[in-house]
């Protein structure tokens, strides 16, 4: 009898163990589950923020692009309109439309605020830009023939160009070898190059002389402008002539105080030496390719 009692103690024991064990195990699958899944969401999640700061950082590259862009075409438009067009544009208008902006770029949470914020910067630009161009444009219809009396092509067609063999400003003079101010640009060309006017005007001066500017062609017109072609050995034109702009006017020579076949090019406005590149380089253009034609 004894030993039947001590029998149904050990089963019960050892059922109660099995059912401990049983319990054990489901709670040890379920929190490993539960880790598994807790684990998947957190990876899931760090994945997404890697992929959202990369998507950001691709999206603010870009809008960098264009913020660069439109400081180069704020410094051009500075430049056009009050160095070739004459009109008064206020060069302080970009910055002091940026600083009524604040450029937030600290903490996490001010990223796509920063980033809206430049945005709605770069959109506020563009559109006064447009405006400006309207307006210019339509300056241009009211007087088709404006644009005539700028000096905004190049003496020599581009695919006649050698060099630009000397720039405008301070030099070492090329014969005298003492520092001398280039009034003009020297354009390095083959001789009897075509030479063309760079606006419309009248010829005020012609000359032919074996000494400085050798033979010589001045054009003014009612715009303030003054161009000077020297160094030529021909010209077609004659004094008093009104010339348009792209006229054959000469052709490149070696006259003068010269080393080379060359044509020095000269451009006032008022009176006042500018930069004939400042007026050259941005035109390279369509109108000189089909002269050549």
């Amino acid at each position: 009898m004894n030993k039947l009692k001590i029998i149904n103690k050990s089963v019960s024991i050892l059922i109660v163990l099995f059912a401990l064990n049983i319990l054990i195990f489901i709670g040890n699958n379920s929190t490993n589950k539960v880790n598994a899944e807790s684990s998947s969401i957190h990876n899931a999640i760090i994945i997404e923020n890697i992929q959202l700061k990369g998507k950001y950082q691709l999206l603010a590259n870009r809008i960098s692009e264009i913020e660069e862009i439109l400081n180069m075409q704020k410094d051009f438009n500075v430049y056009f309109y009050s160095q070739i067009m004459g009109l008064n544009i206020d060069s302080t208008e970009f910055e002091i439309q940026k600083q009524n902006f604040v450029f937030d770029s600290l903490g996490v949470d001010s990223l796509f605020r920063n980033l809206d914020t430049r945005t709605l910067f770069a959109s506020k630009i563009v559109a006064n830009q447009l405006n400006i161009l309207i307006e210019s444009s339509n300056k241009m219809k009211k007087n088709k023939h404006v644009m005539n009396l700028y000096p905004s092509i190049s003496p020599i067609k581009t695919k006649d160009i050698v060099e630009i063999s000397s720039p405008f400003g301070w030099r070492k003079h090329p014969l005298f070898g003492t520092p001398l101010f280039h009034d003009g640009i020297d354009i390095s060309a083959e001789l009897k190059t075509n030479v063309y006017a760079t606006m419309s005007g009248r010829v005020i001066d012609v000359t032919y002389s074996k000494r400085g500017y050798g033979n010589m062609i001045v054009i003014e017109n009612s715009g303030g402008f003054e161009t000077l072609y020297a160094h030529l050995g021909k010209i077609v034109v004659k004094k008093g002539q009104f010339v348009v702009k792209g006229q054959l006017i000469g052709a490149t020579g070696n006259s003068g105080l010269s080393t080379g076949p060359h044509l020095h090019y000269e451009i006032r406005k008022f009176g006042q030496l500018k930069d004939p590149l400042g007026y050259i380089y941005t035109y390279m253009t369509n109108n000189q390719q089909l002269a050549s034609k």
